[in-house]
């Protein structure tokens, strides 16, 4: 078996919040935790190790959850964190990105940089579904990723709703993988997250050419590309807060804290 669950109400409530800290200390990244519903902290975690990548569920009420500059000098294991949000709404911030997120949202985050996250989830119902895989493993410049921290991209159609629904099933299905299934699962895996976040950043140019070959059919890249403009919701880019020369998005939000996707010879370039 793949596949390890754990319950707070295995414990007594007094035990419970304390319980999942050590939980999700082992099973994901260190952080501090915090939470309106301490005192009877009910939530459940569902981690498939699927070897260096592991895709989890996690079910829980209100967490903030904050990761400082002392802790990853503590113990960083240099690995992005891929959330898919299925209920509830809240906010993260990482690398001068301030974000909403809501039912339906995918959001990349970075072990090796601090970040904050206030998560208003439904209870007794999967919160997120997260993939955790080390920096090496995704085949896309690091500088590349780190362009897309803490941005919602939509979850709903394109290549991100085909690795959302992915996400799901895996999860749905987790009990019936064999160790066999790992290098399968963690291709399918790792291709699609390549793929959507290249696609996001107009950077597809970056993937290997193995990992483009596999990212989808002809007709799921046509798809993709009529779905790009609402896909990504607003890549981070520094100092592009004029009108959008890309073809990501005709109108570009003016907010401080939400920016248009960089035009691919920007990206090419490393501008």
């Amino acid at each position: 078996m793949l596949v390890t669950e754990f319950s707070t109400e295995a414990v007594a409530v007094p035990e419970r919040f304390t319980l999942f800290e050590e939980i999700t200390a082992g099973s994901h990244i260190r952080t501090r935790l915090r939470s309106n519903e301490r005192e009877d902290f009910r939530a459940k975690v569902r981690v498939l190790d699927l070897g260096e990548l592991q895709v989890s569920a996690l079910s829980h009420p209100h967490l903030e959850i904050t990761r400082t500059a002392k802790v990853i000098r503590q113990s960083d294991p240099e690995v992005y964190m891929i959330n898919y949000h299925l209920g509830g709404e809240g906010s993260f911030s990482q690398a001068r990105s301030d974000t909403a997120f809501h039912v339906g949202d995918l959001m990349v985050l970075d072990s090796s940089r601090p970040f904050d996250a206030h998560v208003h989830a439904l209870q007794d119902n999967w919160s997120q579904l997260n993939v955790q895989l080390p920096h090496k493993l995704l085949p896309l410049p690091e500088k590349t990723v780190q362009r897309l921290l803490a941005v919602p991209i939509s979850g709903r159609h394109g290549m991100a709703g085909v690795l959302a629904r992915w996400l799901s099933d895996l999860n749905a299905r987790a009990g019936e993988f064999t160790p066999a299934d790992i290098p399968s699962l963690t291709s399918v895996t790792l291709d699609l997250l390549a793929s959507v976040i290249a696609r996001c950043l107009e950077a597809e140019e970056a993937l290997s050419p193995e990992a483009r070959r596999r990212g989808g059919s002809p007709r799921a890249r046509a798809s993709s590309t009529r779905n790009r403009r609402s896909t990504c919701a607003a890549a981070r880019w520094p100092g592009s807060a004029g009108p959008c020369r890309s073809r990501c998005s005709p109108r570009c939000p003016t907010s401080p804290r939400r920016f248009c996707c960089p035009a691919p010879s920007a990206l090419r370039s490393g501008r």
